[in-house]
């Protein structure tokens, strides 16, 4: 196999493993976006296993062991949260506001709180008689912004790749002599 095509092979396995990078990338933000849904009928207990920052979804729809479920959305002044020693908390504004939309599931998010213990807590929405669906969940925003910029930043290194090994390979000549030596003068 000649130079110039080793080079075009690197140059499109480079441009394949980039787009391989940011479908991998992709796939891991969807599933970064991890929230525990519930049906909360007057009060219902959730478990927190890490602490940190979480998010509150009001969810209008829903799939719970297999089970589809549908409600009505309510907002964060509505959701009493209760920590494992019984201390109120209420749900904060969050810096932007997210809705989503996958198949079988819809919600937005309506508020956060600061998990400072983990263990049971206990929500509630006492304005409502009809079930609420909820979906609680670590703020998974750290994570979705490193896969995007460690996927993107990867793509973007094996595309300067493809495309220095694509125009080395353009530029270099096919026949067996160099250009240098075809521009020679003959010597008859």
């Amino acid at each position: 196999m000649s130079v110039r095509a080793k080079l075009l092979v690197a140059a499109i396995t480079a441009g394949l493993l980039a787009a391989v990078s940011v479908l991998v990338g992709a796939v891991m933000v969807v599933q970064a976006f991890d929230l525990m849904s519930i049906v909360v009928k007057g009060s219902t207990t959730f478990t927190v296993e890490t602490t940190g920052q979480w998010l509150v979804a009001s969810e209008t729809k829903a799939p719970i062991d297999g089970v589809e479920h549908s409600s009505s959305s309510v907002t964060r002044d509505q959701v009493l949260l209760h920590d494992p020693l019984g201390q109120e908390h209420a749900l904060n504004v969050t810096q932007q506001q997210a809705s989503y939309q996958m198949p079988g599931r819809q919600g937005e998010v309506i508020g956060s709180f600061s998990a400072e213990m983990p263990g049971q807590w206990q929500v509630e929405v006492p304005s409502e008689t009809a079930p609420v669906l909820l979906a609680f969940g670590a703020d998974p925003i750290d994570r979705m912004t490193w896969w995007l910029l460690g996927s993107g930043a990867v793509a973007i290194g094996l595309l300067g790749i493809a495309a220095g090994c694509g125009w080395v390979a353009w530029r270099r000549p096919t026949g067996v002599h160099s250009l240098h030596e075809s521009s020679r003068p003959s010597a008859r």
